[in-house]
C-alpha cells in the first residue's frame, strides 16, 4: 500500500507592474554623475604609478652616476663619466645635467649628487628629485 500526498500548487506570484515613467533614465543620470569620478580615480592611479616608476629610475641613475664618479680613476673626468652613466640609466627620461654638490676631490670623504626631473602627468605635474651619497675611497 502506498501513501499518496496531495499535490500542492505553487503559490502564484504577483505580477509586477511596469516601472513608473518617472523612473526612466535614473541609471543613466547616476552613471553620468559617477563616470567622471571613476575615470579620474583610474587616471590618478595610473599617474601615481608612472611617477613612482620615474622616481625609482632617477634614484637608481643618480646612484649609478655617483658610484661611477667615485670609482673612476684619473685622468678621466669623473663628472663626465657619471653624467654619461646617468643618461644611459634613465633611458627615455630627460634630466637636466646633474647638480654635483661635492665630488671626491681633496679632503672630501663623500661624493654627493642630485638630479631633478619634471614629471608631467595627466592630472598633476611635479618635480622629482633623485639624490645619492657615496663614500670616497681612502
Amino acid at each position: 500500500m502506498s501513501i499518496r500526498y496531495p499535490v500542492r500548487e505553487a503559490p502564484r506570484r504577483a505580477v509586477q507592474a511596469a516601472p513608473a515613467r518617472t523612473d526612466r533614465g535614473a541609471v543613466t543620470v547616476e552613471m553620468a554623475f559617477l563616470l567622471p569620478i571613476m575615470l579620474m580615480l583610474i587616471f590618478m592611479i595610473i599617474d601615481f604609478g608612472r611617477a613612482f616608476n620615474a622616481q625609482l629610475r632617477i634614484n637608481e641613475a643618480v646612484r649609478q652616476g655617483v658610484r661611477t664618479a667615485v670609482l673612476t680613476q684619473p685622468p678621466a673626468d669623473p663628472k663626465t663619466a657619471a653624467a654619461d652613466i646617468m643618461t644611459t640609466a634613465l633611458g627615455g627620461l630627460t634630466v637636466a645635467s646633474p647638480e654635483w654638490i661635492q665630488p671626491c676631490t681633496g679632503t672630501a670623504t663623500v661624493a654627493r649628487a642630485t638630479a631633478t626631473y619634471r614629471f608631467e602627468g595627466t592630472l598633476f605635474s611635479r618635480e622629482l628629485t633623485g639624490q645619492a651619497v657615496m663614500q670616497c675611497p681612502s
